[in-house]
């Protein structure tokens, strides 16, 4: 096998094999990866067995550090459903030399949860206990399987009856901006925090991906604007994240109405919905009262880890 770093000219090359791989993600197109490239140095290789690519490592180097990728929820080896365990050892062995002689210390390697395989992708785990490297972070994303759903909580219930009984509207919206400012109003007031994304961004991310990535909105039955969850689906998993409400909103359940009529009936047909992490602090903490949140939905832990190699010789 051979590696050859990406470079900008070969971004169709990247994007037909994605369209293949067993564990693709929309998030790994260029247009996704490259909206922050102003922030990262892409390190991303191509790997070929003779002259047919048969895997993609999307990442990016900070010093002597190598991550897949600091601008991507996870990472990890995007490969062909060619690919046999023994090949994946080998080509783990050589993005270590790869990166060696670039005088690189270390990679960190962020795995991909096992809900967006198309088919089971695994080989890279195996593949990094072979090369010796180290666990050093674990998330814990709270995920539903549609179609065996455990039942909602008593006050997930309460809550979905009481938007009922106000009438509440569920829409999709093309702009943005208003939602935005109330998450960021919200996300300080609560947390002190701002949205990963800036407005421009997200916009111009659901423009590059309108099938992908989309806005939610409850309404009370006058059109005021209540909350909000911008949905990532990629083929059978619907992802849920930026999910805000104002006061009024949480009086009438904006958010649980809101949740269940993407899960039962918008998305009934896919086969996860992900609410995402509730881990903090490198995933050392858990946020328990938004755990238990998503856990009165029905939703259960799957797992996503990042790996460190070190590479000393």
């Amino acid at each position: 096998m051979n590696l050859v770093r990406y470079h900008r000219a070969d971004k169709d090359k990247w994007n037909t094999f994605l369209a293949t791989a067993k564990n693709s993600h929309f998030m790994f197109y260029r247009e996704y990866m490259d909206y922050h490239s102003d922030r990262f140095i892409d390190a991303s290789l191509f790997i070929y067995r003779d002259t047919e690519l048969v895997a993609l490592f999307p990442a990016n180097i900070d010093g002597d550090v190598v991550h897949s990728h600091q601008g991507l929820t996870f990472g990890g080896l995007i490969m062909s459903p060619d690919l046999r365990v023994i090949q994946v050892v080998e080509l783990m062995t050589l993005i270590v030399d790869f990166y060696h002689a670039l005088q690189v210390k270390k990679i960190i390697y962020k795995t991909m949860p096992h809900i967006y395989h198309a088919y089971p992708s695994e080989e890279d785990l195996y593949a990094l206990h072979q090369v010796k490297a180290i666990l050093v972070r674990r998330d814990i994303s709270s995920v539903i399987e549609v179609s065996h759903q455990l039942p909602f909580s008593r006050l997930r219930k309460r809550s979905i009856a009481k938007a009922i009984k106000h009438n509440l509207v569920v829409k999709k919206a093309v702009n943005f901006a208003a939602y935005w400012d109330l998450l960021t109003s919200e996300l300080q007031y609560r947390h002190q925090a701002k949205p990963t994304h800036r407005l421009e961004e997200i916009e111009l991310l659901a423009k590059a991906f309108p099938e992908n990535i989309k806005l939610f909105l409850t309404l009370s039955s006058q059109g005021t604007l209540l909350a909000g969850i911008v949905v990532y689906i990629n083929v059978d998993v619907v992802h849920v994240q930026y999910v805000a409400s104002s006061e009024e909103g949480r009086s009438m359940g904006a958010v649980d109405y809101l949740v269940d009529e993407l899960m039962n009936k918008k998305y009934a047909s896919k086969k996860w919905f992900s609410f995402g992490t509730s881990a903090e602090d490198a995933g050392r903490s858990l946020n328990q009262g938004l755990v238990a949140q998503k856990e009165g939905f029905g939703a259960r832990g799957v797992i996503s880890d990042h790996y460190q190699i070190i590479i000393s010789r």
